[in-house]
C-alpha cells in the first residue's frame, strides 16, 4: 500500500476547507431567502380594505390628555372624532381637566389591532368641570329642554320640571309682548312675552312674565318704550314657575307663568 504524502494532505486539507466555505454560502443564501420569503409574508398581510388600523387600544389611551387622542385618531386617517367633556371634576385633584376617561369607536371599546372605516364614531370622553350656570346660554339651537319647553303646552308640570333643572341659568329666544303694564312705579310694572310672532296664530310654550319689569340700562329700549304686540329678543335668568290648578280661580291655559330676570331686550 501507498503511503500519502504530506502534500496530499495538504490538498485534501484545502478542499475540505474550501467545500466547507460553500456549505456555509449556500446556508447564508438559503437563510437571506428565508428573509426575503418572510418579509413578503408580511408584506401580503397588510390589509388594503378601506379599513383604518387604531393608533392604539382603548386601555392605553386612558389618561392621556384628550387632545392628544384626538390629533392621534386624526393622523390615523379616521375622519369622524369627536371630543365630549363629562363635566364630572369637582376639585381635580384626583383626576386632571383634560385627562380622557374612555375612547370608544361605534360606541365599544377596541383593541390595538382592530380596525374600522374611516368614517366610524371615534368618541373621546374626557374629565372636565361643569361649566358655570352663568356662562351657559340655552337657546334653542343647542338645547333640546328649552326647545321640548317651547314645543310643549303653556301649562302644567312641564314648566316646574324645566325651572327644577334650570333654575338661574340663562335662556334666549324670539317672542313678542302678550301683555305691558308700565307704572310710575317700578314695583307695579309687568309684562308678559309668548314665544312667536305676534299677529301669528297662538303658539305654544308658556308665558313668560318679568316683574317688576327691570329693563337692563344698556338695552335698546327702555321700559316706556315697550308695548303689547312687539316682537322682541329675551335672553334672561330662568326664575319660578307659577302653575295654577285647573280647579283654581284662574284659567291655567292663560295663567300659568314662567318667571323671568330679563338681562336683555332688543326689538326685532
Amino acid at each position: 500500500m501507498r503511503s500519502i504524502t504530506a502534500g496530499e494532505v495538504k490538498v485534501k486539507r484545502n478542499v475540505a476547507a474550501a467545500l466547507a466555505v460553500v456549505a456555509l454560502l449556500i446556508m447564508t443564501s438559503c437563510s437571506a431567502g428565508g428573509g426575503a420569503g418572510d418579509a413578503d409574508a408580511s408584506a401580503s398581510e397588510i390589509v388594503d380594505d378601506g379599513t383604518v388600523l387604531v393608533p392604539a387600544s382603548s386601555d392605553d389611551l386612558e389618561g392621556r390628555q384628550y387632545e392628544e387622542v384626538v390629533r392621534d385618531f386624526q393622523d390615523a386617517g379616521f375622519t369622524s372624532v369627536e371630543a365630549t367633556p363629562l363635566g364630572d371634576l369637582i376639585t381635580g385633584w384626583t383626576k386632571d381637566p383634560g385627562e380622557v376617561k374612555e375612547v370608544t369607536i361605534g360606541g365599544s371599546s377596541f383593541k390595538d389591532d382592530a380596525r374600522f372605516t374611516a368614517d366610524t364614531a371615534v368618541v373621546v370622553s374626557y374629565h372636565s368641570f361643569p361649566p358655570d350656570p352663568e356662562d351657559t346660554v340655552l337657546t334653542v339651537d343647542d338645547s333640546e329642554d328649552l326647545r321640548a319647553l317651547l314645543a310643549g303646552p303653556s301649562f302644567g308640570a312641564p314648566l316646574e320640571q324645566f325651572v327644577d333643572a334650570h333654575q338661574g341659568e340663562t335662556i334666549t329666544f324670539d317672542g313678542y309682548i302678550t301683555y305691558f303694564l308700565y307704572g310710575s312705579s317700578i314695583v307695579y310694572s309687568t309684562a308678559d312675552v309668548r314665544v312667536g310672532d305676534a299677529g301669528a296664530d297662538p303658539g305654544t310654550g308658556p308665558t313668560f312674565r318679568f316683574t317688576p319689569m327691570l329693563v337692563p340700562e344698556d338695552s335698546p329700549v327702555a321700559g316706556d318704550e315697550l308695548a303689547e304686540g312687539m316682537s322682541v329678543r329675551i335672553t334672561a335668568t330662568i326664575g319660578t314657575a307659577d302653575v295654577f290648578e285647573k280647579d283654581s280661580f284662574y284659567d291655567p291655559e292663560t295663567e300659568d307663568r314662567l318667571g323671568i330676570v330679563v338681562s336683555s331686550i332688543e326689538p326685532r
